[in-house]
């Protein structure tokens, strides 16, 4: 099965990644050779207007002019590979054919150009790619021309990669004979020129290389994108990690594909080893605890002709491919020491990661493969990353020295982040040491420390993606500081306005205290802006996910508020927590390969950083006490930021938090709440108001001061009609009602601001005081008036001494005291009339004025 001969021989125009833009193959007449062909003979084709030519190519550098092919004679013709492009050149005259150009890969070309149809088509791996008109006139292909691969002119334009089953027709061969060629099938007409080691002169690296294990290039066209890479005296498990690593897997010898790239790959390792003796290769499958063989990467069970006693199979762990240099031969064996770890690899492609933007390194590279098996990875455009002397050499299109070096510890692979001595003049680095990272997983995926791929959506998630949970590592900096950046200010411009929105939760309305004119509140700010100078990542999608530690909000710049009362006073402002977090309010930027680090950025166009600050205030206020306690209060808080007027606040969204928020408090309401814009003198720059309206709860003042005071009145009141012979009764009653009065407004005077008018609650103590005192003076008046009527007739000493005088004098005083009476009644009278009906209309008054006066007042 390891040992059928293969016949296919192809040329190729680069070894192990070395191309010279002075490498060609040009077709001579055989044994007509002389000084290495350079003089020789050329064989004569015939004249002709048509001409195909059909060959493979697989681009190892793709790059603006590619030239592959060059006919010389009277009409030249070229056939030159450009970036995305075929053209054919006919003297002046190209006949471009746009497609994407393949790479690394054989593809099979056909370009077939009929002077009957006018017509000049391209056929890539059998399909028609296009068709042209020709343009120009007199089509003569003569046959005295020079046929030459690889380079056209003297200029360097080499053609770079390999090329096989080349060959040359001088007529325009039909569609189905194009497809028998592509196919490797025999079409009626034979072609003139056929490439083979015996017609050609090569010159610079250009070479033959002959597969053994296959037939034609169409058999190895069916295994286009495989690779076969050893790595000689290194443990299984690590072997098979590496392999992983690279998406590769050890072969299992029982599939085709396999069996045949195995084989190539093992003759040509050998031979570039000169290894004369037996290495076995280790295969994919193992033994199982039942003693069955299994597939190691789909656990089927496979069947292995091993020459082996019974009494050892059970011993039996792994199975080597061995080849004997001495006898050709392969065969299978079960034990070895040393062996080589095989590795089957797709041409799949890599991502340099960390390479600045200006270097002309390319950052995109292939997996590819020497012809001796060792690691190779490719850039399009001629960059290249290859193991010399036990070190990585990464190099530029550009021949020369290499540009950045890993070395020892020796790495079998450069995978992963590794640090390299660099030196790009683009980069500004001359033998630095930066970290590269080279990694298999696409743009927008992050490489785990094992070398899997997760996406970056799936980093600092909180939940480990990577079998070693290096998804999870480094994820509190969310934060990216610029160099240069500055704390102290927020502009990067000198110009630059910076919008900061403020938005408040009320906690808790503490208290409005009137005899020191403050009030106390408990408020939670949120404070949202974007910092222009600053880039973000790990950001996951919940703000409160993305929380910042407190060491780095204090290394940026963050705003500061300065707090004004309505009076002017700065207001005491009390800190108690603060957080920054941060919200995505965009798409994240496109992944920077630039950087060595796989994270998914945001700018700052994208991101929007909120300040939440829970402080305590204490302000100052200007209340209008006239209706009190009947009023409505107007509590007004300015904010605005502490620094440059340049800095402008908006405001933002206003609510309350419940609990423990409450609208009623001790001695006030709040009926409503409001944030605005403002710009005035009181704050240095624009800024918001905070704006709380309060209604007194009057209730509690009715039922504490106004009832209690009424009833006072009402009794001093009643005293008017005690009896009129029980003075004491009355008198006491009604001071009593005073003095109790008088506390009352003491006390309530002593707990409100000094005002310098009236308030209502002022105007009604003052009434109810002034009704009580009228009362006790009327009870005295009542009661001296009373007395006289009571009086005794005055003794006058008239005639004898000591004898009154009873006749006249008696009905004086008899008269006297009636008037006295009258009066007493009429005044006791009045008095009981006019101090309840004066307190019955001031009560309607007071009522119905001081209602309107507020009502007026308020709105």
């Amino acid at each position: 099965m390891f040992n059928s001969p293969g016949t296919l021989t192809y040329l190729s125009f680069h070894d192990n990644s070395i191309s010279t833009d002075y490498t060609w193959a040009r077709w001579y007449t055989p044994g007509n050779n002389s000084n290495n062909g350079v003089n020789g003979t050329q064989r004569t084709l015939p004249d002709s207007e048509d001409f195909t030519v059909c060959y493979w190519a697989k681009l190892t550098f793709i790059k603006k002019f590619n030239a592959l092919l060059k006919y010389a004679s009277e009409q030249d013709i070229w056939i030159v590979h450009g970036r995305d492009t075929v053209t054919l050149y006919i003297s002046e005259s190209a006949y471009e054919f746009y497609m994407k150009t393949p790479f690394l890969t054989w593809t099979a070309y056909c370009i077939v150009v009929s002077s009957e149809n006018k017509r000049i088509s391209l056929y890539i791996n059998g399909t028609l790619q296009g068709s042209k008109t020709i343009t120009h006139s007199g089509l003569s292909v003569q046959g005295n021309g020079e046929l030459s691969l690889g380079l056209i002119d003297d200029e360097g334009d080499s053609f770079h990669g390999d090329v096989a089953n080349l060959q040359v027709w001088m007529s325009a061969l039909s569609p189905q004979e194009v497809n028998q060629t592509i196919n490797c099938m025999t079409t009626g007409s034979a072609p003139e020129v056929i490439l083979n080691a015996s017609e050609w002169t090569l010159n610079g690296l250009a070479e033959w290389v002959t597969s053994e294990a296959f037939n034609s290039i169409c058999e190895l066209m069916q295994y286009n994108n495989s690779n076969l890479i050893f790595f000689p005296n290194i443990p299984k498990h690590i072997g098979a990690s590496l392999c992983h690593s690279l998406q590769g897997k050890l072969p299992v010898p029982f599939d085709e594909i396999a069996v045949k790239i195995l084989r190539q790959g093992l003759l040509d390792y050998f031979r570039a080893n000169d290894n004369n003796t037996m290495v076995p290769v280790l295969l994919g499958i193992s033994r199982t605890s039942n003693h069955r063989w299994i597939n190691d990467y789909n656990n089927d069970t496979v069947r292995i002709p091993l020459n082996v006693s019974k009494a050892s199979i059970y011993d039996i762990q792994d199975v080597y491919l061995a080849y004997d240099g001495k006898t050709d031969q392969f065969k299978l064996i079960e034990s070895s020491s040393p062996y080589v770890i095989a590795c089957l690899t797709p041409v799949a492609l890599h991502t340099l990661r960390g390479l600045c933007e200006k270097s002309d390194l390319e950052k995109r590279l292939w997996l590819h493969q020497t012809h001796n098996g060792n690691v190779l990875f490719r850039g399009i455009h001629g960059t290249t990353l290859t193991v010399e002397d036990r070190k990585w050499l990464l190099r530029g299109a550009r021949r020369g020295r290499h540009r950045a070096v890993l070395e020892p510890p020796l790495m079998l692979t450069p995978m992963g982040s590794n640090e390299w001595i660099f030196t790009d003049i683009y980069c500004q680095a001359n033998m630095t040491p930066i970290i590269l990272k080279l990694t298999r997983c696409y743009d927008n995926y992050f490489t785990c420390g094992n070398l899997d791929c997760i996406s970056t959506e799936n980093v600092c998630d909180g939940k480990s993606d990577c079998d070693d949970g290096s998804d999870e590592i480094s994820c509190s900096t969310k934060i990216i500081l610029p160099d240069g950046y500055q704390q102290e200010s927020p502009f990067s411009k000198t110009e630059e306005t910076l919008f900061v929105t403020c938005g408040i939760r009320v906690i808790n309305f503490q208290s409005v205290d009137l005899s020191l004119l403050k009030a106390e509140v408990y408020l939670e700010v949120n404070l949202q802006w974007k910092d222009s100078r600053l880039m973000y990542k790990h950001l996951a999608a919940r703000p409160i996910e993305n929380a910042i530690p407190n060491t780095i909000v204090n290394q940026i710049w963050t705003p500061s508020l300065f707090m004004v009362s309505s009076v002017g006073a700065a207001a005491e402002v009390e800190s108690r927590e603060k957080i920054l977090y941060l919200e995505v309010n965009g798409t994240p930027l496109e992944d920077d390969i630039s950087s060595a680090q796989e994270v998914v950025k945001h700018s700052s166009e994208s991101v929007i950083q909120h300040l939440i600050a829970r402080v305590r205030v204490v302000f100052d206020f200007d209340p209008h006490l006239h209706f009190y306690p009947f009023d409505t209060q107007t509590c007004r808080l300015f904010i605005t930021y502490a620094g440059s007027s340049r800095v402008i606040l908006l405001p933002g969204s206003l609510s309350t938090m419940k609990p423990p928020f409450r609208s009623q408090l001790l001695e006030y309401e709040i009926k409503n709440m409001s944030l605005i814009s403002v710009r005035n003198e009181l704050i240095p720059g624009p800024g918001v108001e905070f704006i709380t309206t309060l209604k007194h709860t009057s209730s509690y003042y009715i039922l504490s001061i106004y009832m209690p005071t009424f009833l006072l009145v009402l009794i001093s009141c009643t005293t008017l009609f005690f009896d009129h012979n029980k003075f004491s009764d009355r008198i006491i009653v009604a001071l009593t009602s005073f003095l109790v009065l008088a506390t009352f407004l003491s006390t309530t005077t002593s707990s409100m601001a000094r005002v310098a008018y009236f308030t209502l609650i002022d105007i009604w103590l003052a009434f109810c005081n002034t009704v009580v005192f009228v009362i006790c003076m009327g009870h005295s008046c009542l009661h001296v008036l009373l007395r006289i009527a009571k009086n005794e007739p005055t003794c006058v000493k008239v005639g004898s001494v000591g004898k009154p005088n009873m006749g006249l004098d008696e009905n004086l005083t008899r008269a006297m005291t009636n008037e006295t009476y009258k009066l007493f009644e009429r005044v006791d009278k009045i008095f009981k009339i006019t101090v309840p009906l004066g307190t019955i209309t001031f009560l309607a008054v007071y009522c119905l004025g001081g209602f309107n006066s507020m009502m007026i007042y308020t709105y």
